[in-house]
């Protein structure tokens, strides 16, 4: 079978659950090596051993090339895994069932790089897809994820929406790169001490970059391609009675469970990520211990929610947290709070309940009545009602404004009576009570109410810009679009028995 063929076979039978809404067979494996081994792991150069919760080769080398493989023969996936203390470890990913040939994903704790070998001794090892990791992977656990899909391999660093590489096997000559459309994903240390592995996550099915819509004038929450144009159906989608959605107003998700804020329900919901459709949530919080309001901004955080909401401080709850639960900790001063973002060591808070002028940034640890490290605010900043959206790059800091129809743009660091240096707005954007923003690599997304589509503008847009692209019309299913979120979406693989060909 081609894999184009097989690609729109997944799709049709993803499109069929969607609208039934029977649930998907199981393709997902973790291990976490808490009681050794959970998964059939064979060691097959390496003597790799679980201990203390980690696994780990005791005789690390690349003469050959150590490896532990699982036993699943692959074709599109995703694996996660983390690396503790990485020098020079990494991942098998389609291999031969005794590792002598496959795919290398190298990772250091400032770079990463694929090797595409025919040999576990003589290689070659010709570098691909060279890539800096900023900031620098740190000692302590650190999350890589790969997809693979047909030809493209793409390794993601601690959760970023954006890979740090990607390798297209047809650009690989020595030794065909078409040669490795398939195969085990495993596990690989060359340096001693030597990297550490915990808590793997394996799936079967086709990875999706997307961006999430969460929609309030039509409860539910839509994953569209992040490539997505005109009026296009989305490739999953959350909605109906069993769901209990009702007034969203912000989402955020990972790769297991999509969280869905809601306002008047003052509550957060999560639901098992897979064929979504009309499910009820597995999870939710609510109740007077948790401090919750009406909740209008969420952001997810490794295993960390940060929550904003109309009458309480902005919390962060464990997110596994379940019922009427206190939150870990909470901003005192920054109760009434409506837009969050919280992007790399710093947290954003936008306060459109109390103070609609204002935009702040803590430190993402603050808690009680810790003090901002900036306060923008001031004539000069333009802020004023509404506030609705805030994005963060390492470099620049974006708001979303309801009322006025525009995007201003600082400096990161911006702090005081700080001017604009960028105003997107104008008829030509068609910008009309935008109510979110996100930024992704070089583009912006804006949830644009009125005309009810997604806008899609560069990142570096700045006055009356037409958007490159808008994601609008009947088929989209969209109605009030109030909130974005970025990730990866796996179409489950209903076509194989047991997710695997």
């Amino acid at each position: 079978m081609s894999h184009l063929t097989c690609s729109l076979r997944r799709l049709a039978a993803a499109a069929l659950l969607i609208a039934t809404g029977v649930a998907a067979a199981e393709s997902t494996w973790r291990d976490n090596f808490d009681q050794g081994q959970q998964l059939p792991w064979t060691s097959v150069r390496g003597n790799w051993i679980a201990s203390d919760g980690t696994y780990a080769a005791q005789q690390p080398g690349s003469s050959p090339v150590t490896a532990a493989l699982l036993p699943y023969d692959l074709s599109d996936f995703s694996i996660e895994v983390d690396l503790i203390q990485p020098v020079d470890g990494g991942l098998w990913l389609r291999a031969n069932a005794d590792a002598t040939s496959g795919v290398l994903l190298v990772v250091f704790a400032n770079r990463m790089y694929w090797h595409v070998i025919a040999d576990p001794v003589t290689g070659p090892w010709t570098i691909h897809g060279f890539a800096w990791i900023s900031p620098a992977l740190g000692s302590g656990a650190n999350r890589i994820r790969v997809t693979g899909h047909g030809p493209i391999l793409r390794a993601y660093v601690n959760g970023a929406p954006v890979a740090t590489s990607t390798l297209d096997l047809t650009t690989v000559t020595n030794p065909p790169g078409t040669d490795f459309l398939r195969g085990r994903v495993g596990l690989y240390d060359n340096a001693a001490p030597g990297t550490l592995f915990d808590n793997l996550r394996l799936e079967a099915g086709t990875p999706v970059e997307v961006v999430a819509v969460g929609d309030v004038g039509n409860p539910s929450v839509r994953f569209f391609p992040i490539d997505a144009n005109g009026d296009v159906a989305p490739v999953a989608s959350l909605s109906g009675a069993n769901t209990g959605l009702a007034d969203v107003r912000s989402v955020a998700f990972d790769s297991d469970h999509l969280y869905v804020a809601s306002g008047s329900g003052q509550s957060i919901r999560a639901y098992p990520m897979g064929t979504l459709g009309n499910i009820p949530p597995v999870r939710t919080i609510t109740g007077p211990n948790t401090t919750l309001g009406g909740v209008y901004g969420i952001d997810l955080s490794g295993a960390e929610l940060y929550a904003s909401s109309s009458s309480g401080p902005v919390s962060v709850f464990d997110a596994s947290a379940t019922g009427d639960v206190a939150p870990l900790r909470s901003i005192d001063a920054m109760t009434g709070a409506y837009a969050i973002e919280q992007d790399g060591d710093e947290l954003f808070v936008a306060r459109d309940f109390t103070d609609a002028s204002s935009v702040y940034a803590f430190d993402r640890n603050a808690s009680g009545a810790a003090a901002p490290l900036r306060h923008l605010a001031g004539t000069s900043t333009g802020l004023g009602c509404c506030n609705l959206g805030l994005a963060a790059t390492p470099t620049e800091l974006f708001v979303c404004q309801y009322y006025d129809s525009r995007i201003l743009v600082w400096p990161r660091s911006a702090d005081g009576d700080s001017a604009p240096v960028r105003t997107l707005g104008g008829s030509t954007t068609g910008l009309s009570l935008p109510l979110d923003i996100a930024v992704r690599d070089n583009e912006i997304f804006v949830a644009n109410s009125a005309p009810q589509d997604v806008r899609v503008f560069p990142a570096n847009a700045n006055g009356d810009t037409t958007p490159t692209r808008i994601i609008g019309g009947p088929t989209t299913g969209l109605h009030t679009p109030f909130s974005l979120a970025f990730g990866i979406y796996m179409i489950p693989d209903e076509v194989f028995a047991n997710g695997f060909e």
